[in-house]
């Protein structure tokens, strides 16, 4: 596919040619062209692509950035608004209804789907000042397997705290099974987390050399097969199990949720990093033996904290001794810096094949689309950061009047001011360059 993409990329003229394609495109304001409203700009919010809850926060936020919505069947929303004042009613549209934003691309200035189903549509004939909530080229970030693979291949496999690879040592399987029994038997002690690409963090598992069902840390060919999570998606890489995790006082171990954003894919990658997040503990106070999860979806009554209270805490505890927040946030900036870097090609690369196919149909492509992605940080008692995974359709579900959906209220008004769907000015330190 590489060479595809680079025999086509020489016979139209390269990196030049896409790159002045993309920076000449005649950008048109949202809403322009629509006497029949006033609004700012017409949303499209795929509704019945989503569970239950995940849009309502982006309804609001669209709302509060003057757009209406542009959905044909839509309807007012009949429970309680909270968070502003609305001056027109949003649109939740019923699972029946399902018109899909791609046959219809007169009738909306910015799209919110999933990253799935938005970026087929990048190469059906959008305006260039059409906001798409997704770029192409980013499953090299968001794949399970493809972000650490590229990690891996710039960084090596390392676990060694001293080590600048930001992801945790990791086998993709089944082709480094063998090497990942090697190590196993190195460090009979080490445990495994075993993954596939089912999402809210369904078939994890956490595996050692005790494990029965692992057959004992040696190569040979009398081992069993290993497990599987499920019939249709057996597991496809194990990835060293971070332990000792950073406890706090509350004795549970945690996991930080945050969100990163992506402006340009080609030529370059653009990243930045959003100033606030969320802190997710496990349920259950940490057991060394027993491990733990912090996953959001599989600890629905555990606590959360914004970043800004894991801040406060942290001025307030022996951890500020050892390092600053600031210092901390630093070499969390810097291990997401090297992921994104190290996957920059790759991304390009993709999002070169995706605009090519729009070009050479004539077509023009959106030159003002984002995605907003997330990305999940485990702490280790050396106090070093590692990026777990990266989530192309990060949840933005929240429960009324919680932290959680504070901050990602929060965030969303800040990113559509940041690509322009909101023309108030962005909080100036909302977000922070990456790449």
């Amino acid at each position: 596919r590489a060479a595809l993409v680079a025999a086509l990329a020489a016979a139209l003229g390269a990196a030049g040619y896409y790159r002045d394609k993309l920076r000449g495109c005649e950008r048109r304001e949202p809403g322009e062209g629509t006497a029949e409203s006033t609004a700012r700009c017409r949303a499209w919010i795929e509704t019945h692509r989503f569970k239950v809850g995940e849009t309502r926060l982006v309804a609001e936020a669209l709302d509060l950035a003057g757009c209406e919505p542009a959905h044909p069947h839509a309807k007012p929303h009949s429970g309680e608004r909270t968070g502003h004042a609305a001056a027109a009613a949003w649109a939740w549209h019923p699972s029946a209804n399902k018109s899909l934003a791609i046959d219809n691309l007169d009738k909306w200035d910015v799209l919110w789907t999933p990253t799935r189903r938005c970026l087929p549509v990048h190469t059906e004939g959008v305006r260039p000042a059409q906001q798409l909530n997704c770029l192409p080229g980013v499953y090299r970030l968001t794949g399970k397997t493809t972000m650490p693979r590229a990690v891996q291949h710039v960084f090596g496999k390392r676990k060694d705290g001293l080590a600048v690879t930001p992801v945790p040592e990791t086998f993709f399987l089944p082709e480094e099974e063998t090497q990942w029994r090697a190590a196993m038997e190195s460090e009979p002690s080490s445990r495994w987390m075993l993954k596939n690409s089912a999402h809210l963090g369904r078939d994890l598992r956490i595996v050692s050399c005790l494990d029965p069902d692992i057959g004992g840390c040696g190569t040979s060919e009398s081992v069993p097969p290993l497990p599987r999570a499920s019939k249709d998606k057996p597991y496809t890489m194990a990835q060293r199990y971070i332990d000792p995790p950073l406890i706090l006082d509350n004795g549970r171990k945690f996991g930080l949720r945050l969100w990163v954003m992506l402006q340009q894919t080609y030529p370059t990658l653009k990243a930045s990093l959003y100033s606030g997040g969320l802190v997710l503990f496990a349920e259950d106070e940490y057991d060394s033996d027993g491990g733990g999860l912090t996953n959001a979806a599989l600890n629905t009554e555990a606590e959360v904290w914004s970043i800004e209270t894991l801040r406060e805490y942290w001025g307030t505890s022996g951890l500020e001794s050892r390092l600053t927040f600031d210092e901390m946030w630093e070499k969390i900036r810097k291990c997401l810096q090297r992921a994104m870097a190290a996957n920059a090609d790759g991304v390009a690369e993709d999002a070169l094949e995706v605009y090519a196919q729009a070009w050479d149909a004539n077509r023009n492509v959106s030159d003002s689309s984002f995605s907003i992605l997330g990305a999940d940080i485990l702490i280790d008692a050396q106090l070093r950061p590692w990026l777990l995974e990266i989530n192309g359709t990060p949840s933005l579900k929240a429960t009324e009047g919680s932290v959680t959906e504070g901050a990602k209220r929060q965030m969303l008004a800040d990113l559509f001011m940041l690509v322009g769907v909101d023309d108030r000015p962005a909080t100036a330190t909302a977000f922070h360059p990456l790449v």
